[in-house]
């Protein structure tokens, strides 16, 4: 959904108090509706599962849900389960982003821009447009809503990662080994918390550096990346996306620094073949695995096996590691 997650939690909560109101003064008819049972069974069942068990259907005796059927307008039942998951996630620590003030700057450049114009430079529908100018009025608005980047990002890439499921442990060594590229905020740690956005880092908004995000963020950027390189491991494992990872000017990196880019594959009539929808939860799931595992270690990646991926010692070569399916 494009709505905030409080919103979300929000509108599904009053949802399910009609259901329990319904129940309890004797009109059992609602059960007949379609998606409330799935409904109850995800609420008793929420806390215990992660995304892997809900999509394959949890129970042997339990048919596999169907999460893309709306069962109100604009809801459906991943929606809910991800608003009604992340309402048990108690994450009591926060950060604030390093480069908030660069954020804001960038936000107020683009203040006078009207929907018509949001849709021209972002190349998005007039529905998105206007709620990304809604985002932008209301950056610096003290009611607007701040939330754990971890927690508020909803990509594919971010339901692989799944960090509604992180134990504390698990939050305290993402916080200083997981970077996130930011279009607005340059670098987001998992900790820090943001506000609702929109702005991707191939966008083309003329900044005092120059004609595009690239040409503001890339020394800060790569400059923050080597510090925090210099004091761990000097080890970057790159599970950015292509348009993000182009903000590292590689040259620029320490010395000796190792990087490894994973790349994903899957099995087709014409051999291994990346496919973007994949290879996008692919990459968050590796950044859970190297969480939950906490590796240190480049070698130790090559474990990886969520979800029928094995490393492919033959088709990788120098610092691009394949892992395929």
């Amino acid at each position: 959904m494009t709505k905030d997650r409080d919103a979300n939690f929000r509108e599904h909560s009053i949802f399910l108090s009609e259901i329990a109101e319904n129940i309890l003064n004797g009109n059992n008819q609602i059960l007949s509706t379609p998606g409330v049972r799935e409904i109850i069974a995800l609420y008793l069942l929420i806390p215990y599962i992660t995304n892997d068990q809900l999509y394959a259907g949890m129970l042997s005796e339990m048919p596999k849900l169907d999460l893309k059927e709306e069962f109100i307008p604009g809801v459906n039942l991943r929606d809910l389960r991800d608003a009604i998951c992340h309402s048990f996630v108690s994450v009591e620590k926060s950060t604030k982003p390093v480069f908030e003030e660069d954020a804001v700057y960038l936000n107020n450049l683009m203040k006078g821009y009207l929907p018509d114009d949001i849709k021209e430079l972002m190349g998005i529908n007039p529905k998105l447009a206007h709620q990304v100018y809604e985002y932008i009025q209301a950056f610096e608005m003290k009611r607007t809503p701040v939330r754990q980047a971890a927690l508020t990002y909803n990509g594919i890439a971010f339901q692989g990662l799944d960090a509604g499921t992180f134990t504390p442990q698990d939050w305290d060594f993402a916080q200083n080994h997981l970077l996130f590229i930011s279009g607005l905020y340059g670098i987001v740690r998992p900790m820090d918390k943001i506000k609702p956005y929109r702005l991707e880092a191939k966008i083309k908004l003329e900044n005092k550096k120059g004609k595009d995000l690239y040409a503001y963020w890339s020394d800060t950027v790569t400059k923050y990346l080597s510090e925090q390189l210099l004091a761990d491991d000097n080890i970057w494992i790159n599970l950015a996306s292509d348009e993000y990872s182009k903000m590292i000017n590689r040259k620029a990196l320490p010395k000796e620094c190792m990087v490894v880019t994973p790349t994903f594959k899957e099995q087709t009539g014409n051999g291994y073949k990346m496919i973007v929808v994949y290879a996008k939860k692919a990459r968050g799931m590796m950044s859970r695995f190297i969480v939950r595992n906490r590796l240190k270690k480049a070698e130790d990646i090559k474990h990886f096996d969520a979800e029928g991926y094995s490393f492919s010692p033959n088709l990788s070569k120098n610092g691009e590691w394949v892992f395929v399916r």
